[in-house]
């Protein structure tokens, strides 16, 4: 079925080289990989067991194992040569035990298999979600018990249950804060372990970055505006001290180095040109 695929398509089925492929949804990218899968069995000399097709949910595991199944048994249906033949009706037979599945179920085999050298029990069950936040839940409770019990720890306790506002919304921060824990780890390791200057630059110059990335042509564009609309003003009406105004803050604008500073002009320009209603003034 070449013929049904797109020149990206096939050009993905290249199992020689390795790709990083980006599409989106819906675009046939089970299709392809199912379809890459059959061609990596057939053309090369390796069992079954060393070909790997990860997804990242059951769903999508599933999914993928269907497709492969219907391309076998098309190539079967179409295939004339009898040692290809032979190897599909092989791999047919094999599917049932081929590694299709979610990253999770993948490295579940591996730790199974090598438990000995992994040192740990070859009959241990993984946890799911809904047991994970059982056991984050009694840890919560525990933790903060301990703190109600001991003198140590008491007071910083009801700091930070007023700091949230609630006990409740203090439990949430602390699963939310548990379950983004390399997050929160990152950032005490390259950040918050420095000095409260150090961090201080850091954050500015983060802030600066992001504000020029995300709003320096658009606000380049309304400075423009700004400029040509008050040029247009100062034709008109000479006697107006809003427009004669404006070029000293444009000029002020241009000169400030700062976003937090470039922000301000910019609140001071806006209440020359704008009425507490957000109507433009008629001078």
């Amino acid at each position: 079925m070449n013929e049904e695929l797109t020149p990206q398509q096939k050009s993905a089925l290249d199992y020689t080289r390795h790709i990083s492929l980006t599409a989106n949804a819906g675009s046939g990218k089970t299709f392809v990989l199912s379809k890459r899968f059959v061609e990596i069995f057939l053309n090369e000399d390796i069992d079954l067991n060393s070909i790997v097709a990860i997804t990242f949910t059951d769903k999508a595991a599933g999914e993928l194992n269907r497709k492969i199944a219907w391309e076998v048994e098309e190539k079967i249906n179409t295939e004339s040569d009898k040692l290809r033949l032979k190897r599909l009706e092989s791999l047919r037979r094999q599917l049932v035990s081929a590694n299709i599945s979610t990253i999770h179920s993948f490295c579940i085999n591996i730790l199974k298999e090598f438990a000995p050298e992994a040192d740990i029990d070859a009959n241990f069950i993984p946890v799911n979600r809904e047991t994970s936040d059982e056991l984050i839940e009694l840890c919560i409770d525990e933790t903060i018990n301990h703190c109600i019990r001991n003198d140590e720890y008491i007071q910083d306790l009801k700091y930070l249950i007023r700091f949230f506002g609630s006990k409740s919304n203090f439990i949430s921060q602390l699963k939310n804060s548990i379950n983004k824990r390399d997050i929160i780890q990152h950032l005490a390791e390259t950040i918050y372990n420095k000095s409260e200057s150090e961090i201080a630059v850091f954050f500015r110059e983060k802030f600066e970055f992001d504000f020029n990335r995300s709003f320096g042509v658009k606000i380049e564009q309304l400075v423009a505006s700004v400029n040509q609309i008050n040029n247009i003003a100062l034709k008109q009406d000479g006697k107006s001290s809003f427009p004669s105004d404006i070029p000293g803050k444009l000029f002020s604008y241009k000169n400030e180095i700062t976003a937090l500073g470039k922000i301000l002009i910019l609140q001071e320009i806006k209440s020359l040109i704008l009425t507490n209603a957000g109507t433009i003034r008629i001078k």
